[in-house]
């Protein structure tokens, strides 16, 4: 029996739909998936954040008194620290979730007595996996234990959006993390020419140094 013409493959339209599929952004396999990841992101800070206050913490260096009145020393984690470590998260951009993976690195000045417990700067890198491009920043970082216990922060600086396929584009991001072993953070901003975006993720923070 002869099949009808009109049900035969069409290869170039079956490349296109291909290209579309894989491609464009509106595709509807890459927006599941990157639904999916910016799920996953967000119900992995959400745990996290519930993380006890204590899960952060670390064990001070020597023996603890055992006298009921002796307070623990935090002195043993004051100091300067050097932390690098890789990161992923998805991110909201023109309606659209794009799922990104990278690293940062992290200098930071500890003082667990004072109310502002943590100031430093971080710089980092990630790559989108369906988007054209990534992302550069450089932020200013503060953080205190006083609010939750857990040591929680805010931080600001600008954002340089690359790409093979467009200019480079300037932005800036404030961000709202908790280091409880990893760093889930909420990332907010606002590029020249994509507009405003939000972002959630995770980032593994590995201590490099310290003095």
């Amino acid at each position: 029996m002869l099949r009808d013409p009109k049900f035969r493959g069409d290869p170039i339209r079956l490349r296109s739909d291909g290209v579309r599929r894989t491609g464009s952004p509106g595709g509807s396999a890459p927006q599941h998936r990157e639904v999916r990841a910016a799920f996953f992101a967000g119900a992995l800070v959400a745990a996290l954040l519930m993380v006890p206050a204590t899960a952060g913490a670390e064990p001070a260096a020597g023996p603890r008194s055992s006298s009921p009145g002796a307070a623990s020393s935090s002195a043993d984690l004051d100091g300067s620290y050097l932390w690098l470590g890789p990161g992923g998260g998805a991110a909201r951009i023109e309606g659209v979730w794009h799922s990104s993976f990278g690293g940062s690195i992290t200098w930071v000045r500890v003082r667990e007595r004072a109310w502002l417990g943590a100031v430093g700067a971080n710089l980092g890198a990630a790559r989108w996996t369906e988007r054209d491009g990534g992302r550069l920043w450089l932020d200013g970082l503060i953080g205190s234990r006083r609010l939750v216990g857990a040591l929680v922060g805010v931080s600001l600086g600008p954002v340089l959006e690359l790409g093979e396929l467009h200019h480079p584009e300037i932005g800036m991001s404030g961000t709202i993390w908790c280091f409880a072993g990893v760093v889930p953070y909420l990332r907010a901003g606002v590029i020249d020419a994509a507009g405003g975006f939000v972002e959630v993720g995770v980032q593994l923070s590995l201590p490099v140094t310290r003095w």
